[in-house]
């Protein structure tokens, strides 16, 4: 499914309000399915409907045509028909049930900044009956456990202030959630949705010299160049702006590559958004 964020209504009746009940209880009840060997059935639009921008809606599909290896209830699994639509919507891979007209849902998210207008008898997806469903419970879990990723939290976290059984229940809750934390720059997200923008005051570039850089410290300077561009932080660029960096030492003898970008700050517009007095909400 996907995750959640603006939502539009059902298309239409019970039996659209019926369904969406009985996928959400789905969603509490992670499975593993076993697949028939029918051949998968193409599902079209039953009825043309419009998706808002940025939006995930359910929309009624039918059977392209009756399946006698299809029966009322039998959980089926939903996927995209193709990749023709990608750039516009995508299609949550999901389990649903048929009704008595041979009907059932899918989740159609919209990734664009404007409306999406679904046709009716649009070929959307393909319903493939599943031969098994089996509890989550009765399938064996196989643990993975990346040596990599264990952290030794003791050294990390001053939990000094806490008594011996809530330092415990700190402790596991920070080893469970182990692999969330990035122990590197290499671990860092990324977010490739939206491209930043900086407005300035005006459009005189700024060209500074670069500072000089002790002997001794430019394999440090290099070194860390280079895992800035590996995990992706940074880029090499023909920009016309150019800024100082320089490498400030720590206080455990280590080195923080930072850039001068007062001269940038001055021209840079804020982007001020009004804010709610909070003792007034």
């Amino acid at each position: 499914m996907f995750p959640n964020g603006n939502s539009a209504n059902s298309p239409s009746d019970d039996f659209s309000k019926q369904k969406l009940n009985s996928d959400k209880s789905l969603d509490n009840h992670k499975c593993d399915v076993e697949m028939s060997s029918v051949n998968s059935i193409t599902g079209r639009m039953v009825t043309k409907t419009q998706n808002p921008a940025f939006s995930q809606k359910y929309v009624e599909i039918k059977l392209e045509e009756n399946c006698n290896a299809l029966t009322v209830d039998q959980p089926i699994l939903v996927e995209s028909l193709n990749d023709k639509h990608s750039d516009s919507f995508l299609i949550a891979r999901s389990v649903s049930n048929l009704d008595v007209k041979n009907r059932c849902l899918a989740l159609v998210c919209n990734l664009k900044d404007s409306p999406v207008n679904l046709n009716k008898n649009l070929a959307l997806v393909k319903i493939s009956p599943i031969h098994k469903v089996a509890c989550i419970e009765n399938v064996n879990n196989v643990s993975y456990e990346n040596s990599k990723r264990q952290i030794n939290w003791a050294a990390q976290v001053d939990l000094n202030h806490l008594e011996d059984e809530q330092k415990l229940k700190v402790m596991n809750l920070l080893s469970k959630y182990n692999s969330v934390f990035a122990q590197d720059i290499s671990d860092l997200g990324q977010c490739d949705l939206i491209k930043h923008e900086i407005h300035l005051s005006d459009q005189i570039h700024i060209r500074q010299k670069s500072y000089r850089v002790p002997y001794h410290l430019k394999p440090e300077m290099r070194s860390q160049i280079n895992v800035l561009l590996e995990a992706g932080i940074i880029q090499p660029s023909t920009s016309s702006f150019s800024a100082k960096v320089i490498l400030v030492k720590k206080s455990d003898g280590s080195y923080r590559l930072v850039a001068d970008l007062r001269k940038l700050n001055a021209k840079t517009v804020p982007d001020n958004y009004h804010l709610p007095n909070l003792k007034k909400i």
